[in-house]
């Protein structure tokens, strides 16, 4: 609050441009590349976050590079060149379940040549 946008890091921004769209409790939250300029810690905290908002009712369209946070999602759209070519869908996210998840994410895009 007492600094100037040039005196934060990008992590800050991108923070409180997270806080900033959750303000008003949205019912579809937008958000791409949300987690891109955050360390691994605040990125987890961030998608703990998302998970809350989303079991609270919210939808979320989330657009990442980032398979980890892919992950978290219940549906992965790829694309490519601007269209979407193909879909996989995981279901809701648990802990318990990652490794799995994990797995199935990495079989997909390598079945799709990636």
């Amino acid at each position: 609050a007492n600094r100037y946008l040039t005196e934060v890091s990008g992590g800050q921004l991108q923070r409180a441009a997270i806080c900033r769209a959750l303000m008003n409790e949205p019912d579809i939250l937008f958000a791409d590349e949300p987690t891109g300029a955050l360390n691994s810690s605040t990125t987890k905290e961030v998608m703990n976050i998302f998970s809350m908002i989303h079991a609270e009712g919210a939808t979320l369209l989330l657009v990442t590079h980032d398979p980890k946070v892919a992950l978290r999602s219940e549906r992965i759209m790829f694309m490519n060149d601007g269209e979407i070519v193909a879909s996989l869908q995981l279901g809701r996210y648990d802990h318990s379940t990652a490794e799995n998840r994990e797995m199935r994410l990495n079989q997909w895009l390598q079945d799709l040549g990636f």
